[in-house]
């Protein structure tokens, strides 16, 4: 009988059913898309321009910005820039446009607003703000010959990516 009870026990063992086993992997993925968002307002206003000296507003003195927020490296360009501001009915006042950028509270030096040469900023290790800033300098000879009224003109920002 130990016989046969060590014989079923056997026969029991190869008997039993063998639990399945698998494995796989799944991969986790995510795109984070370029990002370029300009906010802010403001116009550069000289307001009454005199003719004793040139009309001068800073573009590295935070007078007129914009705030630029960015994840990835891009280039700052400026279309239609405008080298007079105009008034209809008389002669076209000129202006020279400047364009800096302040990254990490310092400013960049000045440069005149271009559409071919870009004010470049580089991404840190995530999300980076950069304070766009926009000045000119009007001459006073230039306002001695200009008839009286209320001057305008614009130009458009352009990010890029690179």
């Amino acid at each position: 009988m130990v016989r046969k009870m060590m014989l079923t026990v056997a026969v029991a063992m190869l008997a039993a059913p063998a639990f399945a086993s698998a494995q796989s992997t799944v991969n986790a993925t995510a795109t984070v898309g370029q990002s370029a968002v300009v906010t802010g307002a403001g116009d550069l206003a000289f307001g009454l321009l005199i003719t004793a000296s040139d009309n001068i507003i800073a573009a590295d003195g935070g007078a007129v910005t914009r705030t630029l927020d960015y994840n990835h490296d891009v280039d700052v360009t400026f279309d239609n820039v405008p080298t007079a501001l105009t008034l209809a009915g008389a002669a076209d006042l000129p202006i020279s446009l400047m364009c800096a950028a302040q990254l990490g509270g310092v400013w960049s030096t000045p440069v005149a607003c271009s559409p071919t040469t870009p004010i470049e900023l580089d991404v840190g290790a995530s999300l980076t703000q950069a304070i766009l800033g926009f000045g000119g300098t009007i001459l006073g000879s230039d306002v001695a010959n200009a008839a009286a009224g209320d001057y305008t003109g614009s130009f458009d920002i352009v990010i890029t990516a690179r």
